[in-house]
């Protein structure tokens, strides 16, 4: 198996970050585990990568073609663009709740959970 140091430091990235994200289970996987699941990773980035094709990218000759997927790419981005947009005032209102929660318990106030039970029921 020979490899660019592209894909020697990604794989390398590949390991750590996996170490990383067990380490909170307690879990020490054999070595040869660890190269089985990083492989698998590799070769599905790898295969991700051979397979996605980027309009304007690859020559063609029909600028009709050019121009629709210009606008239909300008549309999705515009749709995705709104519905980030909607998603992250969702997380603001949700993370200052959470701020507002924290105040509350904070300045020493009890009342059983009923505050962070009522903000957990809302933000399902």
């Amino acid at each position: 198996m020979t490899s660019s140091p592209i894909q020697s430091a990604h794989r390398q990235k590949a390991i750590s970050e996996l170490l990383y994200a067990v380490r909170a289970y307690d879990w020490h996987p054999q070595p040869e585990i660890v190269r089985a699941i990083v492989e698998w990773h590799i070769e599905g980035v790898t295969e991700a990568r051979t397979e996605i094709w980027v309009p304007g990218m690859a020559p063609n000759a029909n600028p009709k073609v050019e121009q629709v997927l210009q606008k239909y790419y300008t549309h999705r981005i515009r749709s995705m663009i709104d519905r980030l947009t909607a998603e992250n005032v969702c997380l603001r209102q949700q993370v200052s709740a959470a701020i507002d929660c924290l105040k509350y318990y904070a300045s020493g106030d009890t009342d059983g959970g009923a505050r962070a039970k009522s903000q957990l029921k809302l933000n399902r």
